[in-house]
């Protein structure tokens, strides 16, 4: 064989290895980021798990809250320790119980 053909296989052989080289490394940065975008959207959805459960926290704290207000404001007006603003169905019930 001669020198300029044995340096064309060569170049041939090189520029194969380097397309199975670069062939490997796409995968490889695909699988990253594919385990990367994975990792991401577990975190997130942890994040969204907490979000909830503390809306949902503050919300039976907010409701048991004013429910309690309502309670007591009730109470107070049945008692005859006065509010300011009493709605017209809490009044109708002050009634109802009154009587």
């Amino acid at each position: 064989m001669d020198p300029e053909s044995l340096n064309r296989s060569t170049n041939a052989v090189e520029a194969v290895r380097n397309e199975i080289d670069k062939e490997r490394i796409r995968k490889e940065i695909i699988a990253e980021e594919v385990t990367r975008k994975q990792m991401l959207e577990l975190e997130v959805r942890r994040e969204l798990m907490m979000e909830r459960r503390i809306r949902m926290f503050r919300g039976d704290r907010f409701a048991s809250f004013f429910k309690n207000q309502a309670d007591s404001m009730f109470f107070k007006e049945k008692m005859g320790m006065g509010i300011s603003a009493v709605s017209r169905h809490d009044r109708n019930q002050i009634s109802e119980c009154s009587a």
